[in-house]
């Protein structure tokens, strides 16, 4: 194939592309939907979904949509006319109060004081701008110890603690070694777990 029929060709692959970025939801790809929202698999034509994740397929691939507990979370870019349309189609057939919106999740830490050696640090953690947990903690030397952790009630025993030391631990990192200090009340140490992506409630 010569240089003129490779341009030709790949002039057509991109102008079938830009198409399926541009078109409407098509009646098979609200079958994807539907089918997303009742947790079962099936493939359309823009849209395939396997019953938890709704995935947009193509050019500018992306997930739209997850299951996560009795919620559909929304995690979609508007980038298109397509996804945006999709968007719609989304919101319009699943009820509003199944639909969240994918959480902006902030750690932002505050030095109160510092005296004699002794760094007094706040740690506060934001989920869309409102907080959600905050830790006390020093740092002496090479040791950094914590003094508190809170987490708001409904927020609890879903692993911020673990977050939060996560980050804080991250931030300080060759400044200062955590050494465990808070016990519960039981008199057992805080055990805290690897979380995978701080950033991610899923």
């Amino acid at each position: 194939m010569g240089i003129l029929e490779n341009r030709k060709l790949m002039l057509e692959q991109i102008k079938t592309l830009k198409g399926q970025l541009n078109e409407a939801l098509t009646t098979k790809d609200k079958k994807v939907v539907k089918a997303f929202y009742d947790q079962k698999p099936l493939e359309g034509k823009l849209l395939n979904t396997d019953g938890k994740v709704l995935e947009k397929k193509g050019m500018g691939r992306q997930d739209i949509a997850h299951w996560r507990g009795s919620y559909v979370i929304v995690t979609a870019i508007s980038d298109s006319k397509s996804t945006d349309s999709i968007l719609r189609f989304l919101k319009k057939y699943i009820p509003s109060g199944r639909l969240k919106n994918k959480e902006k999740i902030e750690y932002k830490i505050e030095l109160v004081d510092a005296y004699q050696g002794q760094s007094n640090y706040e740690l506060g953690m934001y989920i869309n701008g409102d907080v959600v947990g905050m830790v006390e903690y020093v740092i002496y030397g090479k040791d950094l110890t914590v003094s508190d952790i809170v987490v708001i009630p409904k927020y609890r025993r879903m692993g911020f603690g673990s977050r939060m030391m996560q980050y804080i631990k991250q931030y300080h990192k060759g400044e200062a070694t955590y050494r465990p200090s808070m016990k519960t009340d039981l008199g057992a140490k805080f055990k805290h777990k690897k979380i995978k992506n701080i950033y991610n409630l899923d």
